[in-house]
């Protein structure tokens, strides 16, 4: 007769866990994220399976991506001593002088060297028979351009006549004129040394005037002098500016010239 193997002859108690790992295959452990376990030696000690696993890509990054900076120099012996007490480190102070910014020109207050009160522009008070010529001569020039059908100069010469009117009608005001350390005030504009150029002097409308180079406009500074006494002026300007009148403009030479040609005031 055969032999039928008894079925309580098999083993159905929990098996080894070590023999179903040790079948399992290396390259499967690594797949599912989990450490190998333990594999039975042959002394009867466990030894787990050590997997080389590569670094995170980050961490990777960060080591290439990482550069070393200068270390800034160190300081002498005296100015380590001197920032002992300082928290951050971070003030500079001569240990000579004890002056944070050594050599450095500290800005000076505004002072008054001189100054005066005088008019604001050239006045001379005109009369009658100017306005009367002026007037005579703004109405043929209109009347040459009404023929020739131009309208806006028409309306720039009528302008013209009006300020001309103005200007020799009213007075002006007095201002007060000052030369300080920062350059010239005119009233309430301040014009820096930096700014200005040459200088001289004129007479205009029976007023003695100085003129004043200016890099920005008005380009000319005309100041009236009034009672002010033109020596002491002369003296002040001539330590920072240059005294020299420059030469005629082709405009200012046509001016001249047609108010030679052409006075408006007969009694002149």
């Amino acid at each position: 007769m055969q032999n039928v193997a008894d079925p309580l002859d098999q083993k159905t108690g929990p098996q080894d866990p070590s023999q179903d790992a040790a079948n399992v295959p290396a390259n499967q452990w690594s797949n599912t994220g989990q450490p190998p376990p333990a594999t039975p030696q042959p002394n009867g000690s466990f030894r787990a399976q050590q997997q080389q696993a590569s670094p995170p890509a980050s961490q990777v990054a960060s080591q290439t991506t990482t550069q070393v900076l200068p270390q800034p120099p160190a300081r002498p012996a005296a100015q380590q001593d001197e920032f002992a007490d300082s928290p951050d480190d971070q003030y500079y102070q001569d240990p000579q002088t004890g002056q944070y910014f050594p050599g450095y020109m500290k800005p000076q207050p505004e002072e008054l060297v001189f100054g005066w009160v005088a008019p604001d522009r050239p006045f001379k008070q005109r009369k009658k028979q100017f306005f009367m010529t002026a007037s005579t001569i703004a109405a043929l020039i209109c009347l040459i351009l009404f023929f020739a059908g131009q309208v806006l100069p028409m309306a720039v010469v009528i302008a013209v006549l009006f300020v001309i009117y103005m200007l020799y009608t009213f007075p002006p005001h007095q201002i007060t004129n000052q030369i300080t350390t920062y350059g010239i005030r005119n009233e309430n504009n301040l014009y820096y040394w930096e700014e200005l150029g040459r200088f001289w002097f004129e007479q205009k409308l029976g007023n003695e005037i100085v003129l004043i180079e200016v890099s920005r406009f008005p380009n000319r500074l005309t100041l009236v002098l009034g009672e002010a006494d033109r020596a002491t002026i002369e003296a002040i300007l001539s330590e920072v500016l240059l005294q020299e009148k420059p030469p005629l403009s082709p405009v200012e030479k046509a001016a001249l010239w047609l108010q030679d040609k052409v006075p408006l005031d007969l009694d002149e």
